[in-house]
Order: structure tokens, then sequence, then C-alpha cells
């Protein structure tokens, strides 16, 4: 059965591209969310009983924004709640565990063949410890601490490589990836994920900051554009201003994006 699923600019980018790591720097609208579900289809779909992290400020954000979201994605992908995964609980009687079984159920979404989503509150600390992840997920990344994040939750991002590393039985290029979004930092102790876009100007020369500047620039002029004409000429300004940094994946396997509610 074919499903038509639309995806915007920023989604097809990492569709297309499929990086091991991928930050996204995107404001409000953008679709965010909805990837984590995508990509949770993609990760269950690949490494099946792989166990997915979760990462959040708090479980509040996590339900009511992130989980909601990559649910609903879940659901236009074809998944059925009770039938494909369920919420807060552990697999059904004759449902496989996770490679690496555990027996929480809180806070978990358990997929039928076996892989699992787990999520992790940053206010509980130390509650990544001891946990084998062969994915990271992390969203608002800008409200997370990054020496806990670092120290907490990336030494967890280790488990299973004699299934789905290089050399096990079923190599999959994204294990042991990550996948980070968040609005755009206002704080310096939120900038750190700023950093990951470095490789932009080390590795292509490409000052990408500078010229999402300019493209944001021009955008704002389309807000007071009641003339088609004149939204004609500033929508194609901003998209010829774009085309000088298109998305590249840098030798590490890291994608950084830029989006905003004009990709959605």
């Amino acid at each position: 059965m074919r499903l038509p699923v639309e995806v915007n600019r920023m989604q097809m980018a990492d569709r297309l591209l499929s990086p091991k790591h991928l930050v996204m720097v995107c404001g409000r609208a953008t679709g965010k969310s909805w990837g984590y579900g995508e990509k949770a289809d993609r990760i269950a779909r690949r490494m099946p009983g792989a166990v997915i992290g979760l990462v959040t400020k708090t479980y509040g954000m996590a339900y009511t924004g992130t989980l909601q979201s990559a649910l609903q994605a879940l659901d236009s992908l074809g998944y059925v709640r009770g039938g494909n995964y369920v919420v807060n609980k552990g697999p059904p009687e004759g449902w496989p565990e996770s490679l690496a079984k555990s027996e929480r159920t809180e806070h978990t979404v358990s997929f039928s063949n076996g892989t699992r989503i787990i999520m992790f509150s940053q206010a509980q600390k130390g509650s990544v410890r001891g946990t084998n992840l062969d994915f990271i997920m992390a969203d608002e990344a800008l409200e997370l601490d990054e020496e806990q994040y670092k120290k907490e939750a990336v030494p967890a991002n280790r488990g299973n490589l004699q299934h789905f590393g290089r050399r096990g039985h079923h190599p999959c290029h994204l294990h042991h990836g990550t996948h980070l979004t968040t609005s755009m930092p206002w704080t310096r102790s939120g900038r750190w994920i700023l950093k990951e876009a470095d490789y932009y100007m080390e590795e292509f020369g490409c000052d990408i900051f500078r010229i999402w500047n300019r493209v944001v620039s021009v955008q704002q002029q389309l807000l007071d554009c009641t003339n088609p004409k004149q939204f004609a000429e500033c929508w194609n300004e901003a998209e010829l201003i774009r085309a000088q940094m298109p998305p590249r994946v840098s030798c590490s396997g890291t994608l950084f994006l830029l989006s905003n509610a004009f990709d959605n």
C-alpha cells in the first residue's frame, strides 16, 4: 500500500541526504516534531529492536510537544496505535523485546517489532546512565544543559554494535546517530548547538549564518508585500541568496540545517 506523504524542504533534505547526525535550527511551524516520527519509522524499519533515547528538559515538554506530533507523523505513515505501537506500556504479549531489554514502561513507546523509544528528562539527573541506546533524539536543544547532555546521554549511545555496527548482522549508517532540533538560541548557554555548523566554513568555505541573515531579511519584506509582482520578486531574491548555502553533509556525517516557517 502506498501512502501519499508531503514533506517540506527541510524534511526532504534529511530524507535525501540521510545524515548520521542531523542538527536543525528552525522556528515554529517548520515540521520539526513531525521529523521525529518519520525518523523513528526509518529506524524501526532498518534497526528493528533498537532503542531510541528521546532527551528533553522535562517530561512535560516531551508529551505536549515532541511526542504528540511524532505520533501523528507515525499515524500518517500508516501506523496504528495499539496495533503497531503502544505508549507508556511494555511490549504486549507476543511482541518481541528490544535488543537492550528494559523493565521500564513509563515514558516509553514500544513498537511491534521490538523497537522502543525511551524518554529521558534532564530534570532527573542520571536517568540515562546504564542505558544502552542505538540512537538519540533531542528536542529544543537550547533548553538542554550541554554538559549534562554530553556527560550522560552521549556516552549511552553505545549499544548493539554486533547487530547494527559496520561489522554487525544488519549494519545501518544511522546506528549511534543523533537527531537534534532547536529554535534559534537566544542565550549564551544555548549557543553550543550552533557550533555544529562550523564545518560549513571549515570544509566548504560557506559563511552559513551571514547568508541566512540575508535570506531572513528579504523574507521579512514579504510580510508587507501587497503587490503580487513585488511578492514574487522578493521570494525569488530570497531563493537566489539561499542557493549560496545548499545543504551539505560534513566529513563526519553531520547535516546542519537552518529553516523557518517559510519552508513549511
